[in-house]
Formats: structure tokens, C-alpha cells, sequence
């Protein structure tokens, strides 16, 4: 049947041009604004972005009962007549007055086995301590103290992520930890961190394993940073795993840095055994390595481990609460660093070897320390977040942390995979399955794939719908971005240009994250019917 092309016909997609050089989540936005009003007065499925439609009740729950609680603590030492203004809570005896507030509703049981998971498995040598922590950290009436890290919410962060990053590992009580206002500001303060530290200059070259999430390839390429980007594509043919030619490649001392996302934002595969051994071999030959390993997606992909696990000395781990519990809006990440790590070795160097560096550290770092050359990399990234001069209120709100902590209990209580990760894993997999069949392709759902995006080839879809003479045919009269802005114009559906990823040509991304099954089945019939419309275009001009 031929496809009708009045309404192709009436959109003028010659505006496209003028969108080729932004980035993709500014193009998804403009194309958002469209949805709404499409030709065809369809149901708006929007497939850009990647803000989960769910979130986690328990943790927060957990969060502002401990605000309650807090809140009595403080009228125990001084209220006034309308009990607006109350104290500052007191340390001394609270875990036992905490423990025996808590009563039978399902938050202050969870609660209660959250505070028994950590006495019976952290080494917490002051109860009274670890609650003030827990019930003064969600008042949030102090600053951070420590300023990188609450010293109770350590520990429970590094079992969280040693059970869900690196479970085969034993490396929690070796590893630092700074959160930070999500994985985007971790982002932000690394790469400024890795220039104050002087470990990456303008003309220095990195290495990033592509596609991936725009920023790691815009930010390095700033005027502020300037630094030669070296991208490394594998191929979906090989399931998006680089080979052993572009590993090798790594191994040159010129590259001071790989980038990756784990998994990877768009194409959604974890590393496989193989790519992890090889990495280890890479390290070997180029010991300056720094690897920078984002693992926000981690948690969806069954068959996942982190970098960090097998190359701890080399690598920072980013983590973001963002995806798996729904709390963007509250930007809640943290940065892992080993206690024994190249960024501290190659400060140590660098300071020994040059002393115009050695004067540098000195000059930037003495208002705040009397070892100013001696100084962890992951205390100058907390410093170096407030410009230094404002080290003293550096840290993630004291509030976030704890929102972090309950967040983490959710998972830590449960002897393996808790069930709230296990339903996330189903839910982006069946909405996985249903655009996939729907589309008639194929992305077999091994345990590396996340699930959380996928990667369309519009040019596959083409020849496997309509031959591959067509398919030529559109990739010389027209790019991916035309079918986009049709998709969006026409159908009311939207998906995200993948160049700006650095994908190779003709792919789409497509989030799993936030429309229900059916929607994303009404989204594989509408590209199958522009597919249509212009296969249809192009029999007329043939």
C-alpha cells in the first residue's frame, strides 16, 4: 500500500540545516515544542530524554521522617512559645532515643533495619555519632563537616557501591569518596580539577570510547581546557566492544587519559570480559593512565562491573543516583577514588621533578592545608569545587548525602539484588522489546545491555523495510535529522539525533526511561510509516 504524502507534503523541513551543528539535547528540545501540534493530531510520544517516569518512595520517605525526628530532637533542647525555632540537636544519647521513636509504620521499620544493616556490617565505633550524622544531616542546620564527606555517610555509600559495582572486588575500605551535585557537576569539577592539578594541559591528548554522552566530547574541546580528543568507535557489528587494534592504541604514554561511560550512553553495552583484560594489559604498558569510567547506567545491566574493580589504582568512578531512582531533580552523585592512585603519584612527580609546579600547589593550596604539595587529588577536587577560597563551605548539602544514604539502604537490606533494581531492570526490557519488534529489527538483550537507550539505524530500517537502493536514495537527498524533525512535526514522536554522540551516521537514541510499553510500540509504527512516506517520495522521483 502506498503511503499518503499530503501530509509529507506540508512540512517544510529545510530549517533543519540550521540545527546540524547543536548539541542533541538542544535539538530534542526544539523538537519537543513541536510535538504537541503535529499534522496528524497523534498522542505525544516523546522518547528524548532520559528522566525516568518512576522514582523511589522508601528513601525518601526514609529522608523526611528523619527530618520529623530531627525536628523533635531539636525541641528537646529549646523551643519557643509557637514552636518555629527549636535547637540544634544534641549527640550524646540519640541513637537510643532515635531507636525507640521509631514505631511500626513500613518507613520507620525500614529505618530501623537500615540503622541494624549498618551496626551489624560498618565499623561504627560511636552509634551516637552515626545518628547525628543521619538526623543532623537531614536537618541540614550545619555545614558538611568533613567538607568532602560526612565521616557516617562514607561507609555507607562505599558498601553500596561495592555491592553494586564492583560485588567480586573487595576494595570498599580502600576507596574515597566525594559526592556532588550529580554526575554532571562530578563532570564539571573533574575536568577542572584535572587542569588546577596541572595532570591534563592544553594540547595534552585523550582518549574517549564513543559514542558517548556529549559533554566528555564538548567540554575538552573548550577554549579553557584545549585539549586533542582522540575518539575510539567500535561497531555495532561487534556489539559495540572496541577491539583489540583500538585498545592497543591506548597504550601510546601520549594519551594521558581514557573516557568512557559504563555502560555506554547511547548504545547501552557494558564492557565485556574480554575489553576488561584488555584494559589491564593497557594499563601495564601505559601505567600514567587515568581513567575516567561514568557508571550511571551500571545497575540496569545484569552482566555489568565496573573499571574500577579491575584497575582501581587507575581509575575514577562517577556514580549517579539520577537514573535508577529517579531524583534528578535532587542531583545526587558521588566520585570514587583508591586511596592508592596515579593522580597522587603523578602529583608527587610532577612537584618533585618541576619547581615552577611544585610552587604552584603551594601558592593555591597552603591557605588551606599545611601540606599543600601532600594533598589528595579527591581532597583538591572537594577544594578546587569552591575555588579554594571557599573550601571551608565546599560539600554536598549535608541533606543530599543522607538522601544518598537512604537511597543506598534500599538496596544494602537486601541480601543480593534488592527487588526495586530487579523491577527497573523488566521495565526498561520490556519496553525495549516492544519498539524492537515492533520496528522488525533485531537487539538481542544480553546481559551487557542496560536497556536504558538504544541506538536506531534509520538507514537499516530503510533497507530492511524497502531494499537498499532506497536507502541510498535517502542518505544522499536527506540526513537523520530530517526524519527526526518529520518524526516530530508529523507524528508527534521524539527521538534524538546521535552525532553529536559521536555515532557514526544514521542512528537514532531512543530512551527506555520514560514512556510506558505501548507508547513505545505507537513509536515503531510511526517511523515505520515515515519509513513509508518516504519510500513512497522516493518511487515518485524514480
Amino acid at each position: 500500500m502506498t503511503a499518503d504524502l499530503s501530509m509529507f507534503n506540508k512540512v517544510d523541513d529545510s530549517v533543519v540545516d540550521k540545527y546540524a551543528k547543536m548539541s542533541s539535547f538542544e535539538i530534542a528540545a526544539i523538537f519537543k515544542s513541536k510535538l504537541s501540534k503535529n499534522l496528524k493530531g497523534n498522542r505525544v510520544v516523546d522518547a528524548g530524554r532520559g528522566n525516568p517516569n518512576w522514582f523511589n518512595a522508601m528513601g525518601r520517605l526514609a529522608l523526611n521522617r528523619l527530618v520529623e525526628l530531627g525536628v523533635q530532637e531539636g525541641k528537646r533542647v529549646m523551643t519557643n512559645d509557637h514552636e518555629e525555632m527549636v535547637g540544634s540537636p544534641e549527640k550524646e544519647g540519640m541513637f537510643a532515643r532515635i531507636m525507640s521513636a521509631l514505631g511500626d509504620s513500613d518507613v520507620d521499620k525500614f529505618l530501623r533495619q537500615s540503622f541494624g544493616w549498618a551496626m551489624a556490617n560498618l565499623e561504627i565505633d560511636d552509634k551516637d555519632a552515626f545518628m547525628y550524622d543521619m538526623i543532623d544531616g537531614a536537618i541540614g542546620d550545619h555545614y558538611p563537616v568533613p567538607d568532602r564527606i560526612l565521616n557516617n555517610v562514607e561507609p555507607i555509600l562505599r558498601a553500596f557501591l561495592q555491592k553494586n559495582h564492583m560485588a567480586d572486588g573487595d576494595l570498599a575500605n580502600q576507596t574515597d569518596l566525594f559526592p556532588t551535585e550529580g554526575g554532571a557537576m562530578a563532570m564539571c569539577y573533574i575536568f577542572q580539577e584535572m587542569k588546577a592539578s596541572e595532570l591534563l594541559n592544553a594540547g595534552d591528548t585523550i582518549a574517549i570510547n564513543s559514542p558517548i554522552f556529549t559533554p566528555y566530547l564538548q567540554i575538552p574541546a573548550l577554549k579553557e581546557y584545549q585539549l586533542n580528543i582522540k575518539e575510539v568507535l567500535p561497531k555495532a557489528e561487534n556489539d559495540w566492544q572496541m577491539t583489540d587494534e583500538q585498545l592497543d592504541e591506548l597504550k601510546d604514554p601520549k594519551i594521558k587519559a581514557f573516557f568512557a561511560t559504563n555502560p555506554m550512553n547511547p548504545p547501552a553495552r557494558a564492557f565485556n570480559e574480554h575489553v576488561m583484560k584488555k584494559l589491564q594489559e593497557v594499563v601495564k604498558a601505559n601505567p600514567n593512565l587515568i581513567i575516567l569510567t561514568d557508571d550511571v547506567y551500571g545497575t540496569f545491566a545484569p552482566g555489568y562491573t565496573s573499571l574500577y574493580n579491575v584497575l582501581p589504582h587507575n581509575t575514577i568512578l562517577v556514580y549517579s543516583f539520577s537514573k535508577l531512582y529517579g531524583v534528578t531533580g535532587h542531583r545526587l552523585g558521588v566520585v570514587a577514588v583508591n586511596k592508592d592512585n596515579v593522580m597522587d603519584r603523578l602529583i608527587q612527580e610532577k612537584a618533585k621533578n618541576n619547581p615552577e609546579i611544585n610552587k604552584d600547589y603551594v601558592d593555591r593550596y597552603s591557605i588551606i592545608t599545611g601540606d599543600p604539595v601532600g594533598m589528595k587529588w579527591i581532597d583538591r577536587l572537594c577544594a578546587d569545587s569552591r575555588s579554594v577560597g571557599l573550601a571551608h563551605v565546599a560539600g554536598l548539602s549535608t541533606h543530599e548525602q543522607i538522601q544518598e544514604c537512604m537511597l543506598a539502604f534500599t538496596s544494602l537490606i537486601h541480601n543480593g539484588i534488592d527487588p526495586y533494581m530487579e523491577e527497573s531492570r523488566v521495565l526498561t526490557r520490556q519496553r525495549h522489546d516492544m519498539l524492537w519488534n515492533t520496528l522488525g529489527l533485531k537487539d538481542p538483550l544480553k546481559d551487557n545491555n542496560s536497556a536504558y537507550y538504544c541506538m536506531v539505524s534509520i538507514y537499516d530500517l530503510m533497507s530492511m523495510m524497502h531494499g537498499d537502493d532506497f536507502a541510498e536514495w535517502f542518505k544522499k537527498n536527506y540526513t537523520v535529522l530530517h526524519f527526526e524533525y518529520r518524526l516530530a512535526v508529523e507524528y508527534g514522536g521524539n527521538v534524538m539525533d546521535t552525532m553529536a554522540f559521536g555515532a557514526p551516521e544514521g542512528y537514532v537514541r531512543v530512551s527506555f526511561a520514560n514512556l510506558s510499553a505501548v507508547d513505545y510500540k505507537i513509536l515503531g509504527e510511526d517511523m515505520r510509516n515515515l519509513v513509508d512516506e518516504y519510500y513512497a517520495k522516493y518511487q515518485e522521483e524514480k
